[in-house]
């Protein structure tokens, strides 16, 4: 990582940066613990699971056995092994797709931005995660997803899927996190030009989605708020502490 993050890199060119927002996290936890009886268990599909143990992805983000153990989403199911996995749930709703309903990250991530609203009946609760969120760089907001992880891990993983050609739409994989608290872990990243993983550590991370990443086993609760929308990438560039290039 560059100690300094240099100004008007291309958003391409960016696989993972630190951001120096420093905002109430303890504050932003608790809000977020406070909407417990919002959370879904959403476990892992299975394909993860089977080529992260395989050596398809190129790392895994826990230890074998942590990988055998955990409980995983596949054809028939949820099958429940030793290891509770992620809850995970919206703090916006979709005038185009109801998530609730229909809570797939691969349809919902790829709504209109504009389309996203914060959920009523949540968002009494998070009012200061709320304006948190809202004060960041972000020309539009659009989807913000939260992720708790209690003793668990999140296997390897991409969510923006390249085309056979490797083309995708970077403005949909670059999202800011807010980590209102750690689990006394950073997140992992592949760095293919590198040949590397990267641990991504901190309160407030940007990162690329279309490469591999996941989270160790954590050390107590990690909370990470994936927020999407439209950047305004010159500002955003004006908190990076550290960077990573692709």
């Amino acid at each position: 990582m560059n100690a300094v993050a240099e100004k008007l890199i291309a958003p391409g060119d960016v696989l993972a940066a630190s951001l120096d927002y420093s905002f109430d996290y303890a504050r932003m936890a608790s809000e977020i613990r406070g909407a417990a009886d919002f959370f879904i268990d959403t476990p892992p599909y299975q394909w993860q699971v089977t080529k992260g143990l395989a050596g398809e992805i190129p790392f895994r983000s826990a230890s074998r056995e942590d990988y055998l153990r955990i409980d995983s989403y596949g054809d028939c199911g949820v099958e429940r092994r030793k290891l509770r996995s992620a809850k995970v749930f919206y703090l916006r709703n979709s005038t185009v797709n109801d998530v609730l309903r229909d809570p797939r990250f691969s349809v919902n991530k790829n709504l209109p931005h504009e389309s996203w609203l914060w959920r009523p009946e949540l968002s009494g609760r998070i009012a200061y995660t709320i304006a948190a969120i809202e004060s960041l760089p972000y020309r539009h907001i659009g989807l913000v997803r939260a992720f708790v992880c209690q003793d668990t891990f999140m296997p390897t993983h991409r969510d923006t899927l390249p085309d056979a050609g490797g083309r995708y739409d970077v403005e949909r994989a670059l999202g800011i996190s807010l980590i209102p608290s750690t689990g006394n872990v950073g997140m992992l990243i592949w760095d293919q030009a590198r040949n590397r993983v990267h641990e991504l550590a901190g309160h407030c991370l940007m990162f690329d989605d279309s490469k591999w990443h996941g989270v160790p086993m954590t050390r107590g609760t990690r909370i990470t708020l994936r927020i999407f929308g439209e950047l305004d990438f010159e500002r955003v560039q004006q908190h990076f502490v550290h960077v990573l290039r692709t």
